[in-house]
């Protein structure tokens, strides 16, 4: 795992900075199954919602500085068996501020990729994630990346 970058830059100069962030993300969103049957099938769903974070991103004027932001999900995940039992998946998200009229411009995505393996109703998954934020009000912008390996266990029923 790495930790992630952050770039601040502004009129003046430009900085780069190692940091970790705490983030509180959490969406709704309504999955549309385009293709597929199943969650345990070859599919690809569509997803479209909600999102509310809290993220406490460096800041230029104090790095306990909390930004929140509410807007709009879209994505997409995608379910591909190579045989009864394993596969490969793909999940992507992208995150846009609905208020226009803040001063305050911010977006982000999310995106990973893995292969897992089932055994009965259980699923191990290892993988790899990217995820980008980009935020700027009238003075100063802020870009951070991170990326690195994910794993897990899903039980399905």
């Amino acid at each position: 795992l790495s930790a992630p970058t952050a770039a601040i830059s502004s009129d003046e100069s430009t900085n780069s900075i190692d940091t970790t962030r705490k983030l509180d993300l959490s969406y709704h969103a309504a999955m549309f199954r385009i293709f597929g049957n199943n969650s345990q099938d070859t599919s690809v769903v569509l997803k479209y919602g909600k999102f509310e974070m809290n993220n406490a991103l460096p800041s230029w004027v104090d790095e306990s500085d909390e930004k929140s932001f509410k807007g709009i999900v879209k994505g997409g995940e995608l379910n591909l068996y190579l045989s009864s039992f394993m596969g490969l998946e793909g999940n992507y998200s992208q995150y846009e501020d609905s208020d226009s009229s803040d001063l305050d411009e911010f977006e982000g995505k999310y995106y990973d990729y893995s292969a897992f393996v089932e055994l009965s109703l259980i699923r191990l998954t290892v993988g790899s994630y990217r995820e980008e934020w980009n935020y700027s009000d009238s003075v100063n912008s802020l870009e951070t990346s991170e990326k690195g390996l994910l794993g897990g266990v899903k039980l399905q029923f």
